[in-house]
């Protein structure tokens, strides 16, 4: 998906956190909705396109944080994971200890070869 489009959803949804100050990023099929509620200031949703795989989830992020990183990718598109990590211990290996699960926002590596390749380049 685009990072100033994504950059832009939060910004504007990002009033609407209210005291928890968080936005969800949920990741549903062919879009990411961006939300923030609170009983005080309202609620806000804004849904970005994107190109969508694997299961539907759903993440929290501090809005000032994900804007600025949004940013460092300038143009470019991103891709957001989530990666479930699980200790190798004997709870879990009962599947009766917890799952973490980390969320990561990267440069979307096809989006910028197939960007690179459909560019034609001149030389003089």
């Amino acid at each position: 998906m685009s990072a100033p489009e994504l950059a832009g959803a939060v910004r504007r949804v990002a009033p609407f956190a209210g005291a928890q100050g968080t936005v969800l990023l949920e990741v549903g099929d062919a879009e990411v909705r961006v939300r923030a509620a609170d009983q005080q200031f309202g609620e806000a949703e804004e849904a970005v396109k994107a190109t969508t795989s694997g299961d539907r989830f759903t993440t929290t992020y501090q809005p000032r944080y994900l804007a600025d990183a949004l940013q460092a990718f300038g143009a470019q598109a991103v891709r957001i994971g989530l990666r479930s990590e699980t200790p190798l211990d004997d709870d879990h290996r009962r599947g009766t200890g917890p799952v973490r699960r980390r969320a990561a926002l990267r440069p979307d590596a096809e989006a910028v070869v197939s960007q690179s390749r459909s560019s034609p380049c001149s030389r003089r």
